[in-house]
């Protein structure tokens, strides 16, 4: 007979609340208009902030049209999104939803007025959301946001920020968050530091006029939002101030990323954009213009006029990008000389180049253009002939033709065009 165990089973411990792993979240991507990290959003909380990112997590900034009404899980929030504790859930969140619902964005930007044909100061008002409501029994959060918001966060071609969602979740400052987004949106633009008016970020941040005094904001305000930032995020930063008559009136964020290998890629894209900026394009400017090279520094009139056609290729030399242009010269373009630029004081050189090469046209042709200042070209009728004369004689073959030869060919040109197209029966002749 099989054993039978008697032995009295210990009490079942009740299972804790497991909460919903952050992995979801992660896959989320916070996109945004540069211009609504800068909006004010008055003194939102950090949980207050999280949970509005999270719903702008889940938009497609390109595709999606317009605001749906959306619900989510009490379970995924609470679990995956808030830092929350309290035991009495039904309360946070009904107190929650009670403040979103009075959150306001307020933008300052300018716009252009299509009748003055000027840009004009504006400054918005909007509720963050249209609706939001709370379903005990579902257990979830029904909410839509306001149309108003659809320029910031729908349609979105250039000129935003995107974040991913698991980089904000582990701030617990509302202050440190909207710093750490200002600070990355400059570095995702390729820029290590960000300046702004002391007076200006205490606006942005809505902080209370009690911390308006510079050693009360720098206490409660800046100094534990970069601890936090530095200590959570994927960034470092710092920061210095500014004085006008022995009072701060800036502040100077240094930053840069933590991982190595992103520090090195922002290095390589800010090196080309600045060859793009200082060199490629205003090299559009000197297309098909003709430079007075000097071949002798010491010489003034020892010059060589070279064309530059378009052509250029950029090319890496110990981290730096160096731009090779091919350069014709303009008595002979089938020779090319190479000449290599990398900043745009040398692009300066080449219009300095160009106006010489100008200048020295202009003085040794000055009768020549003065006859034909009516733009008829009766001045270069006679060396444009003589051009003409010259290459006829230079194309004429130097050894006598085979009489034989055009013999036959003026006998083709005698025949009628008719007997092109006609039946020819008579057989060739046999090879002699």
């Amino acid at each position: 007979m099989p054993k039978v165990n008697n032995e009295p089973k210990p009490n079942k411990q009740p299972k804790k609340f497991k909460r919903p792993s952050v992995k979801k979240s992660q896959k989320y991507l916070i996109t945004q208009d540069n211009r609504f990290i800068y909006a004010k959003y008055g003194d939102t909380t950090a949980n207050e902030l999280k949970f509005f990112y999270y719903v702008i997590s889940k938009l497609n900034s390109i595709s999606d049209k317009d605001f749906e009404l959306h619900e989510v899980p009490i379970s995924e929030i609470l679990g995956g999104v808030l830092s929350h504790e309290s035991e009495d859930n039904y309360t946070y969140i009904k107190n929650l939803c009670r403040s979103l619902s009075k959150r306001i964005l307020e933008d300052e930007s300018l716009v252009y007025d299509p009748v003055t044909k000027k840009e004009e100061e504006m400054f918005e008002v909007m509720a963050i959301f249209k609706r939001i409501q709370y379903l005990k029994r579902k257990a979830v959060i029904c909410y839509q946001l306001n149309d108003c918001l659809k320029p910031y966060l729908l349609g979105l071609r250039k000129n935003f920020t995107q974040i991913p969602l698991q980089h904000i979740l582990p701030i617990r400052s509302g202050y440190a968050i909207r710093i750490y987004q200002m600070l990355l949106s400059e570095l995702k633009q390729n820029r290590n530091e960000l300046t702004r008016p002391l007076t200006q970020l205490q606006d942005i941040l809505c902080v209370p006029k009690s911390f308006y005094a510079w050693i009360d904001f720098k206490r409660n305000v800046l100094e534990p939002s970069i601890k936090e930032i530095n200590a959570t995020t994927d960034i470092i930063a710092s920061y210095r101030t500014k004085k006008e008559r022995q009072k701060i009136t800036q502040i100077v964020f240094e930053i840069c990323y933590k991982d190595l290998q992103k520090r090195k890629d922002q290095a390589k894209d800010k090196e080309q954009q600045r060859i793009q900026i200082e060199v490629i394009k205003p090299l559009t400017e000197l297309k098909d213009k003709t430079l007075a090279y000097p071949t002798d520094p010491l010489d003034e009139n020892a010059i060589i006029a070279l064309v530059y056609r378009g052509m250029h290729e950029v090319k890496e030399v110990k981290g730096k990008l160096q731009v090779v242009l091919t350069l014709e010269e303009a008595n002979n373009p089938r020779k090319k000389q190479p000449l290599t630029i990398s900043n745009a004081h040398q692009i300066e050189k080449l219009k300095a180049m160009h106006e010489n090469y100008e200048k020295k046209f202009f003085t040794q042709n000055v009768s020549k253009i003065l006859k034909n200042k009516d733009g008829s070209g009766l001045a270069f009728s006679q060396q444009i002939q003589e051009n003409l004369k010259k290459r006829k004689e230079e194309d004429k073959p130097k050894t006598t033709p085979n009489t034989k030869a055009m013999a036959i060919i003026e006998k083709i040109k005698k025949r009628n065009v008719a007997d092109l197209f006609s039946n020819n029966t008579q057989e060739d002749p046999p090879n002699q």
